[in-house]
């Protein structure tokens, strides 16, 4: 009896160890990690932006739209609203969105079309 007393008491040691419980911790820091792996695998990180970002149905509606034009089952033109609504739900939370609506407007300035002709290309 006093050999199973020490076993049980080292068994129970690491249960309530109280560092995985604490935030912070490398324990409590390893969990978020393998939390976060695990939603990317789910999920694109952009999926995940527009979502959080409240614009997940304006972002889905547009990028079906692209894979309809893509597979020939639509024109790429009709997504050009989709975009739109899209772009005004991005201005909508500019925390979320603000470097994508940068990046999207200096593309507007230089690029008019799509795709852009050869020789604009080669200018």
């Amino acid at each position: 009896m006093t050999q199973a007393t020490p076993v049980a008491a080292s068994v129970a040691e690491p249960q309530p160890a109280t560092p995985a419980s604490t935030p912070g911790t490398e324990t409590e820091q390893q969990r978020q990690q393998q939390q976060q792996e695990a939603e990317g695998k789910k999920e694109c990180p952009i999926c995940v932006m527009f979502r959080e970002g409240g614009c997940e149905k304006e972002f889905n509606a547009f990028m079906d739209c692209g894979v309809k034009g893509e597979k020939g089952d639509g024109d790429y033109k009709d997504c050009i609203p989709l975009f739109e609504s899209m772009r005004q739900c991005m201005q909508r939370n500019p925390a979320v969105f603000g470097e994508v609506l940068n990046d999207v407007e200096e593309l507007a300035k230089t690029n008019t079309e799509y795709p852009p002709a050869p020789a604009a290309a080669a200018e």
